[in-house]
């Protein structure tokens, strides 16, 4: 006697990005860039059916100093609406995206703004620092 599936169609057939992976391959990139003076690292974490994710940086030769550039909470199901905070902010701000579009709009604005790129390369420029008083 064999037991009976219930579990019904699980087949992934999607093309979709998660929203955690979007924020991975901009991780990748920018590591192409900046390594091994800057790293850039994405951790996740789930709290009932949401997901939080964040988009860090990380300059191992000033101490493993840490900084979030961006952090994105979204749902199990569907991934949007998403809420994406700008973390660099001095007061963290959030924006709803209602579509992976949206989404990726909005990333670029906040990882391409002149507040991320100047703090990318105050955090360079003091690994060199770093680097050549060693």
């Amino acid at each position: 006697m064999s037991t009976q599936d219930y579990w019904g169609n699980l087949q992934v057939t999607t093309k979709q990005l998660t929203p955690a992976q979007i924020l991975q391959e901009q991780a990748s990139a920018l590591n192409e860039r900046t390594s091994p003076h800057i790293r850039a690292s994405v951790a996740t974490f789930g709290l009932k059916q949401r997901f939080h994710t964040t988009l860090a940086v990380t300059a191992p030769s000033l101490g493993g100093y840490d900084l979030d550039i961006v952090t994105v909470i979204f749902p199990l199901r569907n991934y949007y609406p998403l809420v994406l905070s700008d973390d660099l902010g001095d007061e963290r701000s959030e924006v709803t995206c209602n579509s992976e579009q949206e989404f990726c709009d909005k990333l670029h604005q906040i990882l391409s703004s002149k507040r991320t790129t100047d703090t990318l390369k105050s955090l360079l420029l003091l690994t060199a620092e770093e680097v050549l008083s060693r």
